[in-house]
């Protein structure tokens, strides 16, 4: 079958194959009679072979029926439809379609089906890569959400233990302390000593626990006013250590969870006293600023410093890069940092030189209801 005379076949091939998406037309027995080079190449099959040749020649009768189905409706109705195809290549190759098909008649009321092909089978093969991730996340979080329970409940029950062997092992000591030796004596203080670490260990668990279990409660609030109330609250340790305090900030005012933030602002301004240089003043300086449509604070000091290659160890839970006997700490207040920052759908990092000092920079994300408010 041929279109009507005022409708050019080599000028319609000619005009599609201008076109990079396969497109193909057939008429009412569902038989091409034009198609472009971009469908040709796309199905695999030559041109001559094509034309004149339905479906059922080239691929398998259930693709082949959903086609001529969905082009029947097209051609009874008028409508155009987008439908989500597949369809097996000749060499076996499995594709997936997104095709637009649409009715047109000629001058003598014959009617044809014009199809234009896009390929989304890497956009599908995407999409199922995706879903796996999520669920793969999903059990991850799961099994994650199940182990913070389980740290929380495990540490909460561990508090009256550990208590215990504290008071009972220190009642010994007073009530037999003249009748040991001075090696069991020592025995004695090396369990108090042992499970007094312990206990600050499980205090932190919990600590670190309870961030992950409970939602934050945020609230307006002036976060200079904070800084001056923890400055007034370490005025004495930041005497005995020389410590000077400078604060500049252009956002006083922040929405977010105050007691959070007190912590998180308390354990870094405590990590800047715990690494400062001896036998010189110590300097801290906090600023904070909007930029990109979030607060951000940092915390400059002139200390020791840190390596870079341990720029991302440590927030990670009971990274330490000293030995304890040195410099005191479990190892945990970063990653308590990292994770009362992330609950403000932020990011935390450091900034630092060997002996030069280090700057801590965390940020906290400004709800969209809010952005214009505090820019």
């Amino acid at each position: 079958m041929t279109i009507n005379q005022n409708i050019s076949i080599s000028f319609l091939t000619s005009l599609i194959n201008a076109v990079a998406d396969p497109i193909f037309v057939k008429d009412e027995n569902h038989r091409f009679i034009v198609v472009n080079d971009a469908f040709c190449n796309f199905v695999g099959i030559k041109y001559n072979n094509l034309i004149g040749k339905n479906d059922y020649h080239f691929f398998s009768e259930k693709e082949s029926a959903f086609f001529w189905a969905t082009d029947a409706e097209v051609l009874a109705t008028g409508q155009t439809s987008i439908n989500t195809e597949q369809l097996t290549t000749p060499d076996g190759k499995i594709k997936i379609l997104s095709t637009k098909k649409s009715r047109f008649e000629d001058h003598d009321k014959q009617k044809y089906l014009v199809g234009i092909i896009l390929d989304i089978t890497e956009i599908k093969q995407l999409e199922l890569e995706l879903k796996e991730k999520n669920k793969e996340l999903k059990k991850y979080i799961n099994r994650n959400l199940d182990f913070e329970k389980f740290t929380y409940i495990a540490s909460h029950d561990l508090i009256e233990p550990l208590r215990s062997i504290i008071s009972f092992s220190q009642l010994l000591q007073r009530r037999i302390s003249d009748k040991i030796t001075d090696e069991e004596k020592d025995f004695l203080l090396h369990i108090v000593s042992s499970a007094k670490h312990m206990g600050a260990i499980n205090a932190g668990l919990l600590r670190y626990s309870h961030i992950n279990t409970n939602t934050i409660k945020p609230q307006y609030f002036n976060v200079l006013n904070l800084l001056k109330q923890i400055q007034h609250q370490s005025q004495s340790i930041l005497k005995v250590n020389n410590i000077h305090v400078e604060l500049d900030l252009e956002a006083p005012t922040i929405f977010a969870d105050p007691n959070y933030i007190a912590q998180l602002l308390q354990s870094l301004i405590q990590n800047a006293i715990i690494f400062k240089k001896n036998n010189t003043t110590t300097k801290i300086k906090i600023k904070n600023c909007v930029k990109n449509k979030h607060w951000l604070f940092t915390i400059s000091d002139n200390g020791i410093g840190i390596e870079k290659q341990y720029f991302d160890k440590i927030f990670l839970i009971f990274k330490r890069l000293h030995n304890k006997q040195d410099i005191p700490g479990l190892g945990m207040g970063l990653s308590i940092c990292k994770k009362i920052v992330e609950k403000h759908n932020g990011e935390i990092w450091v900034e630092s030189e060997i002996a030069k000092g280090s700057t801590f920079s965390f940020t906290i994300a400004i709800p969209p209801q809010q952005q214009n408010n505090a820019l």
